[in-house]
């Protein structure tokens, strides 16, 4: 059966699935800035006693928050300029609610780790070991999104429709 879907629809909604990891590079940009930092907080040395470690740790921690939330945003507006036609329109919804999906659970799971490491220890060692588990979740959360786009946008490009259930049930 022939597809009559328009390339230039399908690549539209395929850019809709490729923003889904528009905040990886910003994630990658602000875990390699505080790992001076993160030594600092393990292991002083000479030079930590200068760095100024907790407003530091507060503002990465709080960027990573908020990083997640940019990939629905970057979504929901090209999805709004393109929504006139019906195909662009149902990746667009289909992708902006998975989006978002993640970056909610991506939030809770902060907050959770936050709330349980403040019960047990300081504020400074909290924000430590987010950062810390943050370096091992956050890769993983990235690839796997990554491959999912992949996924989306050759299904996509091919002019059917992707559905998220269908290959990610846990969200």
């Amino acid at each position: 059966m022939m597809n009559t879907t328009p390339i230039s629809v399908r690549l539209q909604s395929a850019l809709l699935h490729l923003s889904i990891i528009t905040w990886i590079p910003f994630t990658v940009f602000f875990k390699l800035l505080p790992l001076e930092v993160l030594g600092c907080a393990f292991k002083p040395l000479e030079g930590c006693s200068k760095v100024p470690l907790l407003p530091i740790l507060i503002l990465t921690n709080i960027t990573l928050w908020i990083l997640p939330f940019l990939s629905p945003l970057f979504t929901y507006l090209i999805w709004q300029m393109r929504k006139e036609n019906l195909f662009v329109y149902n990746h667009g919804r289909e992708s902006f609610y998975f989006q978002l999906k993640i970056a909610i659970v991506l939030f809770a799971f902060h907050f959770t780790i936050l709330i349980f490491s403040l019960w047990v220890s300081s504020f400074k060692a909290s924000l430590t070991l987010l950062l810390v588990v943050d370096l091992f979740i956050l890769p993983i959360v990235a690839v796997s999104q990554l491959i999912t786009a992949m996924i989306a946008i050759r299904t996509t490009l091919k002019g059917n429709y992707f559905y998220y259930s269908d290959y990610c049930s846990i969200i």
